[in-house]
């Protein structure tokens, strides 16, 4: 593991680790009230330290001290810490089917693991929250884009915000996903 992960670990209630640490799986009702499931693979180096955990507001209340107001309690469906040795990121992955735009809640749940992260700093004397890099990923069930199926992967690029969508078929790949550029 690394300090970083280490310092996660320690500060977040195990109760939130995602059972499986190389997938992602949602499982949801759509627009129309019928279930569906979304599966992604983690893909990571071993030179990689990472953790994955699952904030589920639909099972559990997360904000207690907020009312029930969209969006003062969503959060991404999943959140990955991890760390390289030369670079710590946050990825903020929200899942949707259909239509829906992942980009909102992946970006208001940065301001949730800023949150977390300003007390273990607190916590253990440290500046973790000002070095991290977050990168929000939108995973849909929906077929790419043409202009993205020419290079796949090589063609996928972070806009100005740090937001990147995935479509059908394309894996979580961490050391892509980190080196991936920003626009």
């Amino acid at each position: 593991m690394s300090d970083f992960i280490d310092s996660i670990k320690d500060a977040i209630q195990d109760a939130y680790l995602s059972p499986e640490q190389d997938k992602l799986v949602e499982e949801n009702t759509d627009d129309e009230h019928n279930l569906f499931r979304m599966e992604r693979s983690v893909i990571v180096n071993k030179s990689i330290a990472h953790i994955i955990y699952r904030f589920n507001p639909d099972k559990e209340i997360l904000f207690p001290y907020l009312k029930p107001i969209n969006p003062l309690r969503r959060v991404c469906d999943y959140i990955i810490f991890a760390d390289d040795g030369k670079e710590k990121f946050v990825f903020l992955i929200e899942m949707k089917k259909g239509q829906g735009a992942p980009g909102e809640q992946a970006a208001i749940s940065e301001s949730f693991v800023n949150f977390i992260l300003q007390r273990i700093d607190f916590k253990d004397g440290s500046s973790i929250a000002s070095t991290i890099s977050y990168r929000k990923i939108g995973v849909k069930d929906t077929s790419a884009p043409q202009r993205l199926q020419t290079g796949g992967y090589a063609s996928l690029a972070y806009d100005q915000t740090g937001y990147v969508l995935l479509h059908k078929d394309f894996d979580v790949r961490l050391r892509l996903l980190m080196d991936m550029p920003l626009i």
